[in-house]
């Protein structure tokens, strides 16, 4: 995956740092896909059914610098000189190389604008911008010049309806080729060559895809016209789009376009029974139009939530590799928490029992100061008694003793 992506960031690279190179490579592009174009055409003016070397042009102008768009609008009139030579005026060639630089230089600016991205990545939301500007705004537009160059050289030609051929011919070309440019010239965040189905799927698909295809496109369909639709191969496409990938899905789509412009060109198909040739280059077109947008739509949103949904799971399993990290962390304090709230429940009790023991002995205390004031009050109490004994025994003796000598003194008078 990573080699991948680094290959990718060389060729984005290619466009910066050797313009002139990247340049070169998108002239020789726009050179061949314009020689196909004129060449594979039903229209007698030479007016193309598709116009693929636009999308050569486009896709540069998404990918380099603006400093060096000049090399790439250079090398793509050197190119359409070089394709148109021998089939066109030299006049209407300069007309045609001014109308495809402006158109693809204008809806360049407005992608790069609309966006806010360079160099260009091929998101589901880049992708609706690029085919709104070039079906609504940028080919419309250069088809009013495109239709005006070839009813100056043909006055007899129908002005709106050449503008309308020009107008689906440039934007088949564009939505066509220009995402599968995009994909092997540039990023994109959601391409992968992995498929999404088995193997007999996939040569399921591939067969139905080529079976219809021989029906349509191959004299086949001239001796079973009723055998197939081109809405079975848009089906088909649109079942390669819901089950592989967007680059295949692009291919397809390109490959379906080539094939389908060569048998018209041919005079094979169901696109070669219209009115006259103008109706049936407006049939291929719309139906080109129409299966490739449906088909880079749907590959691009499947794609696309596939991808959100690889970033969701991925999110989950940080998210829960946060969870069980932090749920461990938690583990962790509430065992230090219990380690803790039993060692303070050891400090209470003891403590309770220090406490119950200083009460017990305070109370034993206060029980014998009590016992010892109730001793003195006792000795006090006795001490008094004695006291006074003592002072009637005192009396007594000194009574005693004073008759005595009272005696004592009679006698001896």
């Amino acid at each position: 995956m990573r080699k991948r992506e680094m290959g990718r960031g060389h060729r984005v690279d290619l466009f910066t740092n050797r313009p002139f190179v990247a340049a070169l490579l998108t002239g020789v592009g726009y050179y061949l896909a314009g020689l196909f174009a004129v060449n594979f055409t039903i229209m007698a003016q030479g007016i193309a059914i598709m116009w693929p070397p636009n999308a050569m042009l486009l896709a540069a102008f998404l990918l380099a610098p603006r400093k060096y768009w000049w090399m790439f609008a250079v090398a793509g009139a050197v190119a359409e000189f070089a394709a148109d030579i021998g089939s066109f005026p030299v006049w209407q060639i300069v007309g045609f190389a001014v109308v495809n630089i402006c158109e693809t230089l204008f809806a360049a600016y407005v992608i790069g604008r609309i966006t806010g991205t360079h160099p260009m990545e091929l998101t589901l939301k880049n992708l609706s911008i690029m085919v709104g500007v070039i079906l609504v705004v940028a080919t419309p537009l250069a088809a009013l010049g495109g239709a005006k160059i070839y009813a100056l050289g043909d006055p007899s030609i129908h002005y709106w309806q050449f503008w309308r051929l020009w107008w689906f011919g440039d934007a088949t070309g564009l939505i066509v080729t220009l995402p599968v440019v995009l994909s092997v010239a540039g990023k994109s965040p959601i391409q992968s060559l992995r498929l999404r189905m088995s193997t007999v799927e996939a040569v399921g698909l591939g067969g139905a895809f080529l079976v219809v295809w021989a029906l349509l496109f191959t004299p086949l369909h001239q001796s079973m016209p009723w055998a197939a639709s081109p809405v079975l191969l848009m089906l088909s496409v649109v079942w390669i789009a819901m089950r592989t990938t967007p680059i295949i899905t692009t291919s397809a789509a390109l490959c379906l376009s080539l094939s389908a412009t060569l048998a018209t060109t041919a005079g094979v198909g169901p696109f070669t029974t219209g009115i006259n040739e103008a109706a049936n280059v407006l049939a291929i077109q719309e139906f080109l139009v129409a299966t490739s947008i449906l088909a880079l739509f749907l590959s691009y949103a499947i794609s696309e939530v596939k991808r959100m949904n690889r970033e969701l799971e991925a999110r989950n399993v940080d998210l829960e590799a946060v969870v069980a990290e932090r749920t461990s962390e938690l583990t962790a304090l509430n065992a230090d928490l219990r380690t803790n709230l039993q060692q303070l429940e050891e400090q209470l009790r003891a403590a309770e029992h220090k406490r119950r023991a200083l009460i017990q002995e305070m109370s034993e205390k206060a029980l014998q100061r009590a016992d010892m004031v109730q001793l003195n009050s006792q000795l006090l109490h006795k001490l008094k008694s004695n006291s006074e004994e003592m002072d009637v025994l005192r009396n007594q003796i000194q009574y005693f003793t004073e008759m005595l000598s009272q005696g004592a003194r009679d006698h001896g008078g």
